[in-house]
């Protein structure tokens, strides 16, 4: 027999989160520009909840220092021509939360700065100097610089607000994970090691179809648990010590959502 009781909303998960740790982690599922939007939505639901445990700040991965700072000032997110910041649910996701008066952070990596110091790369380079070093940016090197400063910018900007502040980190894939895997050490692990405060993850990517091996799994686990997912108006999770027998695969997270909507669009 399914237990319902294993089973909790997006927003019964934030709550828990929030009452167990300052940080909240979330991420989303993205490959290139190819994305589920229904991760981004369900973010977007969540920011109420989360504005209630007492948030203010949302530190997202696909933000630019500059175009933080503007949206902060302008309460709103100036347009962009292309790329993330461009995709109808992602403004959606980040203007629910200016609109609740929160404070976007921007956490990603300086990439130029680390052109410059192992390559010489001017820090003015224009878009033709970069491109012979654009292989170099697929290199577990630069892969784990990159994860190591994105918690290193994350660490700084929770230091630098009030002891109370709480914050909900929105980052892609498995960023968030707090274990290494085949030499990778992703910015949640570095996070976890570093940083003094504590977070709570939450992974929403178990059931997106990246591929037809995520496909099988997300079709066992939706025909397993559909109708409990129905009634949860098709995304629901548990916490990772209340998991539902069958659920076998999910990341070293404190909280699983799972959902019937995993396509990538």
């Amino acid at each position: 027999m399914q237990q319902n009781y294993l089973w909790r909303s997006p927003e019964e998960l934030v709550q828990i989160g929030f009452q167990r740790a300052r940080v909240v982690m979330m991420n989303e599922a993205y490959n290139g520009l190819q994305r589920c939007i229904r991760t981004r939505q369900i973010g977007q639901r969540i920011i109420p909840t989360a504005h209630q445990c007492g948030v203010r700040y949302l530190a997202i991965e696909a933000l630019d220092e500059h175009m933080a700072q503007l949206a902060n000032h302008r309460r709103h997110l100036p347009q962009t021509p292309a790329g993330y910041l461009a995709q109808p649910e992602m403004r959606s996701f980040i203007q629910t939360a200016l609109n609740h008066s929160w404070q976007l952070i921007a956490y990603e990596s300086d990439t130029i700065a680390w052109l410059h110091d192992h390559y010489g790369v001017p820090l003015d380079a224009n878009a033709e100097q970069l491109a012979p070093y654009l292989p170099e940016l697929q290199s577990l090197r630069y892969t784990n610089w990159r994860e190591a400063q994105q918690a290193h910018n994350l660490t700084t900007a929770l230091a630098e607000c009030s002891d109370e502040a709480r914050m909900l980190v929105w980052c892609g894939n498995g960023h968030l994970s707090r274990a290494t895997s085949n030499e990778w050490v992703p910015m949640g692990y570095h996070f976890a090691q570093h940083s003094p405060v504590p977070a709570f993850v939450i992974d929403q990517i178990s059931t997106v179809m990246f591929d037809r091996q995520d496909a099988l799994y997300a079709q066992t686990i939706t025909s397993s648990f559909a109708e409990i997912l129905q009634a949860h108006g098709g995304t629901a999770g548990f916490l990772a010590g209340e998991r539902p027998p069958g659920v076998v695969r999910f990341s070293d997270a404190d909280a699983i959502i799972v959902s019937l909507f995993n396509a990538m669009e």
